[in-house]
């Protein structure tokens, strides 16, 4: 990079996120910025104060040209840079004899300052790591869809500068690197890499990066990408099983789908609790405000997890096959609606147009049952009894996507274990069930008619009623929820809310 006082080294390194155009963009687009903001400036005699508005400007300038360029994409980038000269440096992690000096500040939602900020502007933090619960950065290029209507993210960098009065006889090298590098390293431990190999080894600047993101490879540095396939594999294999071996049991056991209902929330009950008594016995098991979480929380989330359950089990058995499997994925609409209603959650346009797509899905697989039901000439009890049970799966979904909305907001604020809530949940949930027995089994305008004997119906195979097939009940959908649960719990902790929509 040229100024009016000589050349001067420029690095930097771009870390793209929701695509690679901006990362792109940043490679070819950053540098004429800070061309321009420097051209009249001195880089050896300027203030701190003077680069810094340079810099700011430059980045501000460069990150409204890509968004003005690209109306049509969503990705965004970090970036991380440094300008160095004879005896002066602008800048991540500095090493002074050996010693790694950090100079950058992490800019996350976890930060104290950014979160303040972020939370100023309206934002909303899921799981204290992720804005709107997916993109875990608070300053960034790019990212249009959490910029254009309110600067919830933000591109002012941090400047960091060292000059002749500042420098240090032992300062070697600069090393700027992504976040997955320090997910495997710390900084000194990539201090002490790098400096081996270059005093031990005499091996090229260039050989010690490519050694050093192998070395960050091998030991497990994929931005937690393997960890979250596999949960998400394993998600996708359980919910599969669950949705065919579902189906199978709420039509063998027409009689006892209440009952259903009821075993499988209370199974989870007993390995949830001794999970977290296990738990507890070890150190720091759980913070004490996870402890002193309000369990009215808990109720309600276990109201809205009883009602979601109850709507499935109960018209699963009346429902279409090929409409079950759709009707499941009407969780992610209702969730993105009542996002943007009630918590004026941002989407990018590529979700939109997904959630488009999927809510036509869904309209087309109800009309016709629907319709058919309303029609006069439709005088079949069995014809409109599957459309109203199909449309009341299909509003399922509505206490569902309550339910994983204000499970947001309620643990935003705090940690979570996430056995611990799952246990609590279940409890509340069984109980709510039990309460809600009157109305199943006493009011018969309902049409339900359900069964009490369902647990022998089960284990002895006993059929209360001749179109019941109890001799061969399929309660593999009873395990395979269990794995599913435990799929979904590693991906609390391990990824954002997006993946679960997904999967």
């Amino acid at each position: 990079m040229s100024t009016w006082k000589g050349l001067l080294p420029f690095v930097a390194v771009f870390d793209g996120h929701g695509g690679t155009r901006c990362a792109d963009f940043l490679q070819h687009g950053l540098l004429p910025q800070l061309k321009h903001h420097l051209l009249h400036r001195s880089f050896h005699d300027a203030p701190h104060e003077s680069m810094s508005t340079a810099m700011q400007s430059a980045c501000r300038d460069a990150d409204k040209a890509f968004l003005d360029s690209h109306l049509a994409d969503d990705s965004g980038s970090c970036a991380v840079f440094a300008l160095i000269g004879k005896d002066k440096w602008v800048v991540v992690v500095l090493s002074r004899h050996g010693r790694a000096v950090d100079l950058c500040v992490a800019h996350s939602p976890q930060h104290p300052d950014e979160r303040a900020r972020i939370l100023a502007a309206n934002g909303h933090i899921v799981q204290d790591r992720f804005i709107f619960g997916y993109l875990g950065v608070s300053r960034s290029f790019g990212d249009r869809f959490v910029k254009v209507e309110r600067p919830v993210v933000i591109t002012t960098p941090d400047v960091v500068s060292g000059g002749s009065r500042h420098l240090h006889p032992g300062d070697e090298f600069l090393l700027l690197a992504c976040d997955g590098l320090f997910e495997v390293f710390t900084p000194q431990e990539a201090v002490d890499f790098v400096a081996h190999h270059r005093s031990v080894n005499q091996m090229t600047p260039q050989a010690i990066c490519d050694l050093l993101v192998h070395t960050a490879i091998e030991n497990g540095s994929q931005d937690n990408t393997l960890l979250v396939l596999g949960a998400v594999a394993a998600l996708m294999l359980a919910d599969v099983g669950e949705r065919f071996t579902f189906k199978l049991m709420v039509d063998r056991m027409e009689s006892y789908r209440y009952f259903l209902a009821q075993i499988t929330t209370f199974l989870y009950i007993p390995p949830m609790f001794c999970i977290v008594g296990y738990k507890a016995t070890q150190t720091d098991f759980i913070d004490e405000e996870v402890n002193e979480f309000p369990k009215y929380k808990f109720f309600i989330m276990a109201v809205l997890d009883l009602c979601h359950a109850m709507l499935l089990f109960i018209p699963g058995g009346n429902t279409p096959p090929a409409l079950t499997v759709i009707f499941m994925q009407a969780t992610i609409p209702f969730s993105m609606l009542f996002g943007y209603l009630f918590h004026d959650y941002q989407y990018s346009r590529m979700q939109v147009v997904g959630c488009i797509l999927m809510s036509s899905g869904l309209l087309l697989g109800i009309l016709p049952l629907v319709l058919l039901s309303c029609s006069l000439a439709s005088d079949v009890f069995e014809e409109a009894e599957m459309g109203w049970n199909s449309l009341c799966f299909l509003l399922a979904a509505v206490p569902g996507a309550l339910s994983m909305l204000y499970k947001e907001q309620a643990l935003a604020p705090q940690p979570m274990d996430v056995y611990y809530l799952n246990a609590w949940v279940a409890v509340y949930q069984f109980i709510g069930g039990l309460l809600l027995a009157p109305v199943i089994f006493d009011i018969p305008t309902l049409h339900l008619d359900q069964r009490i004997s369902g647990l022998e119906c089960l284990v002895n195979g006993v059929s209360e009623v001749r179109t019941d097939k109890c001799h061969e009940p399929h309660t593999d959908a009873i395990t395979l929820s269990a794995a599913e649960k435990e799929a979904v719990s590693l991906l609390d902790e391990s990824s954002d809310s997006g993946l679960r929509y997904m999967a």
